[in-house]
């Protein structure tokens, strides 16, 4: 998050702007998928598994669709 602040702060571009706030929202749900994930593994169950394996890959998603987002301003 420090790191995205130090380029918001350098950028002039208002969608270079909106990019980067998306992918700040989209690093803080990762976020709370990714602690998501952990505590639901020490239940050791399939469904629980399966639980984190979604919350996994939408974290994956999240990042691709940050990067797609900078790519494209």
């Amino acid at each position: 998050m420090n790191t995205a602040n130090a380029i918001k702060r350098r950028i002039n571009s208002p969608r270079e702007g909106i990019a980067l706030n998306d992918c700040e929202q989209l690093m803080d749900l990762s976020m709370d998928r990714v602690w998501d994930s952990v505590l639901t593994l020490t239940k050791d169950n399939t469904d629980s598994q399966q639980d984190a394996h979604t919350w996994l890959s939408s974290v994956l998603t999240n990042h691709a669709t940050c990067l797609d987002g900078l790519e494209g301003s």
